[in-house]
């Protein structure tokens, strides 16, 4: 799994604090944690999400251009295909 994205999927879901991201994570759906890439217990079959520490730590430890290029580049392969009428692409935004 990702930190980054799964940090990065935090802040969009409004959380203001690493701590506030480790209750997000635990409480995320399922469907949301398997898009992020979170690991399963072989065992129990349940998503284990990383300690609230981890998130600080982990971005203290990151260069921040390449670690945003990275990011972007994910995020981007996961974007939907944009096939309506309505909508023209440029870069990886939809525009309408």
């Amino acid at each position: 799994m990702s930190v980054l994205a799964w940090a990065a999927a935090a802040v969009v879901a409004g959380t203001r604090s690493s701590v506030a991201a480790g209750q997000w994570a635990a409480h995320a759906p399922a469907r949301v944690l398997g898009a992020l890439g979170v690991r399963v217990d072989s065992r129990s079959g349940v998503f284990v999400v990383p300690c609230e520490s981890t998130i600080p730590r982990v971005i203290a430890d990151c260069d921040g251009d390449p670690s945003m290029h990275a990011l972007g580049a994910w995020l981007y392969s996961r974007l939907p295909a944009v096939n309506h009428p309505g909508f023209a692409t440029w870069g990886a935004v939809a525009c309408r």
